[in-house]
């Protein structure tokens, strides 16, 4: 895994970044190999440089999303590696429609443990942006954008309460039901 870490981080060209992390991923496809890599001190750090990197952003979006797939991983993705919470709130609330997808795909999955409702949903302007991408965009990104949402007020009151306190938020939910009722 060193080895694949050195080459996504270090590599000379883009193409060698891009098959480490490739190669990456094709470990953390295995569940019995994602929380042994994620133990790997730096890993975590190698894939946020790799999102940040927008010709290489896909592959390490890849390996992220395939780390989270583990339970044992969601909480501690969220609780030490503030960097990567920070990076999804800017890639989501980017221009990019792609990185739009893949943060929120990884927000989805974190979302969904218990332990990261509260943290994530107090992480600075990422409700905001949330919230915001519901309210304009493409149908996919709103989709994905309101199931992130019910994701972190699942079963957490203090979330629901604050979210459809919000002015204005349940007319979003009314006119996005509306534009889904139909367009389907």
């Amino acid at each position: 895994v060193e080895v694949l870490m050195r080459a996504a981080d270090k590599g000379e060209t883009n193409d060698i970044k891009e098959q480490g992390l490739t190669a990456l991923a094709n470990l953390a496809d295995a569940k019995d190999n994602r929380v042994s890599m994620f133990a790997k001190p730096g890993l975590v750090e190698v894939l946020v440089r790799s999102v940040d990197n927008g010709e290489i952003m896909q592959q390490g979006f890849r390996v992220l999303l395939r780390l989270s797939l583990s339970p044992a991983i969601k909480a501690p993705m969220v609780e030490k590696h503030a960097a990567l919470v920070a990076l999804l709130v800017t890639k989501c609330g980017s221009a990019d429609a792609l990185a739009q997808e893949y943060a929120l795909r990884l927000l989805g999955s974190l979302a969904v443990d218990s332990s990261n409702k509260l943290a994530l949903f107090r992480t600075g302007k990422l409700v905001d942006v949330l919230v915001r991408m519901v309210g304009s965009g493409p149908e996919n990104i709103k989709a994905m954008a309101l199931l992130v949402l019910s994701n972190l007020v699942h079963r957490v009151r203090e979330n629901q309460l604050a979210l459809f306190g919000r002015a204005g938020f349940v007319g979003l939910l009314v006119s996005a039901a509306a534009a889904s009722r139909a367009s389907g």
